[in-house]
């Protein structure tokens, strides 16, 4: 008789339980809650909790950052940002294809001078038609054998940006 008094108030207890959870979920599912990036909709109670909401979490966004180094001198001659791989690759592309002809005039203490072109071809013109020698102060100038056509050094990095 214990034992059937116990199985019995058992099932009660449990069955109990089981509607009290069952209207908090019927609660909690009134409410809507949308998303749309930084924006938030609810609809009805929410998630039935009290209180603020929480934030969202950011979400990272990633930029492909294209550099170009001067190759003379080493240092840092352009830098461009991009969403897309895509774009970032075909800027570098375009990048890679860019010389530089490097060329110093004879005399004490003559810096090293440099120009870019779009182009191998271009720079090869430049050279070949005396460029560097017209470049001088006079419109003509003795060079040096040091006058050479040099490829740009390009370099892809991805950064992780938290918005």
């Amino acid at each position: 008789m214990c034992t059937r008094l116990a199985i019995t108030a058992s099932l009660a207890v449990a069955t109990l339980f089981g509607v009290a959870a069952d209207a908090s979920a019927q609660r909690r599912q009134q409410g809507i809650d949308i998303d749309f990036g930084p924006i938030r909709i609810e609809i009805g109670d929410g998630d039935g909790r009290p209180g603020p909401r929480p934030e969202p979490r950011p979400r990272p966004t990633v930029e492909y950052v294209v550099k170009e180094f001067n190759p003379i001198t080493g240092g840092l001659y352009s830098t461009k940002v991009f969403a897309k791989q895509s774009d970032a690759n075909a800027y570098r592309d375009s990048v890679a294809r860019v010389h530089w002809v490097k060329w110093r005039f004879a005399g004490i203490n003559e810096p090293l001078r440099s120009r870019r072109f779009a182009s191998s071809r271009a720079a090869q013109n430049f050279v070949d038609s005396d460029g560097p020698s017209k470049t001088g102060n006079a419109g003509f100038a003795i060079l040096t054998d040091e006058t050479r056509v040099i490829p740009a050094r390009t370099g892809l990095s991805i950064r992780r940006v938290e918005n």
